[in-house]
């Protein structure tokens, strides 16, 4: 699955658009300061983000985004929402008596009556509108879950509104959050399951946070953002999950250690230690974790080419929960002088 995401800086009143395959990891990415742009504007939000089958789609979604020109058209993207034919029956409809009742007010040149024309449309339009509402509330505390577990809930989505209510898009803030309706249109009174699916295989952090974008037609809160929070418990502990070389010149190297933690009762080996880069070698000092042990990877960058060098660190254990260790690292090269 990929994104395309915009993000939002207070400190600089900014967004940004982009695309990843995690938002979530690329957002941490934006808040250590690992691009130009982003740097000045930290700390970054995500604001929006919608998720496509291909990489191609969402690059081809950024670019069309970044031609807009004006921010003003991202809000434009929350409104973005057509009317149900219900609705532009009954426009269609009100609009007829309203042509008739123009005509015989302005014949008889009445302001009371131009005053009770104006209520009645009002509260006709008032009257068809769909509402959206989640029944166990936007925010959800799944509590402490171990690494690797797989989370299912099922949440209910109800129209409490006089129109149709019509779900236009579900995306969710990372890749390891899928959330999805049984239904995209429910009529007053009707309700539908979203199913949300959250997987703790390859998170990063032991608090975390994910939001749910649901789009529609409501025309209060045409996306409604859910919340969900839980506390991630390790076997395996990572220090840190996230290396910055910042700047290494062509020709140097520079070094960062990373500490594994063994935080249950039983041993667990490490089967190997990874990256796919060239210019990045690892050292594991020990391939044996004793419970409540720990053991130090060294991590060493040793530059060849100019440009930015971004990428991860797979480490594979012999552990049921977490038999797979992920850890992002960046380094700048640029060249010596």
């Amino acid at each position: 699955m990929w994104y395309t995401y915009i993000l939002y800086s207070e400190k600089i009143n900014r967004y940004y658009v982009g695309y990843t395959d995690d938002v979530d990891r690329r957002l941490n990415q934006h808040n250590e300061g690992w691009g130009k742009y982003t740097k000045r504007g930290i700390p970054w939000r995500v604001e929006y983000s919608e998720s496509y089958d291909k990489k191609s789609e969402a690059m081809k979604r950024e670019r069309q985004i970044k031609r807009m020109k004006s921010w003003e058209h991202i809000e434009e993207l929350e409104s973005d929402v057509s009317p149900s034919p219900e609705i532009r029956e009954r426009m269609t409809g009100t609009w007829t008596i309203v042509e008739k009742i123009f005509r015989s007010l302005f014949s008889a040149c009445s302001r009371y009556a131009v005053t009770i024309l104006l209520c009645v449309v009002a509260q006709r339009a008032s009257f068809c509108q769909p509402r959206i509402m989640i029944a166990e509330g936007t925010f959800f505390n799944l509590g402490t879950i171990d690494k690797g577990v797989t989370v299912v809930r099922e949440l209910t989505v109800k129209n409490t509104g006089t129109d149709s209510l019509i779900i236009s898009n579900v995306s969710t803030s990372c890749g390891c959050t899928v959330a999805k309706p049984r239904t995209t249109r429910l009529a007053p009174g009707d309700s539908t399951q979203l199913d949300v699916t959250f997987y703790t295989k390859d998170i990063v952090g032991s608090s975390v946070r994910r939001q749910i974008f649901v789009r529609s037609n409501d025309s209060t809160q045409q996306t409604l953002t859910m919340t969900l929070a839980a506390e991630i418990r390790t076997s395996i502990e990572v220090q840190p999950s996230y290396i910055n070389f910042n700047v290494v010149k062509v020709g140097f190297a520079a070094t960062r250690s990373v500490l594994l933690r063994n935080a249950g009762d039983t041993t667990v080996r490490i089967l190997s230690v990874q990256s796919a880069d060239s210019q990045v070698s690892v050292h594991c000092e020990s391939t044996v974790l004793r419970p409540y042990g720990t053991a130090s990877i060294e991590v060493k960058v040793i530059a060849r080419e100019r440009g930015k060098l971004l990428g991860q660190l797979e480490i594979m254990t012999d552990s049921p929960r977490q038999p797979k260790l992920l850890v992002s690292y960046i380094a700048r090269v640029q060249r010596s002088n």
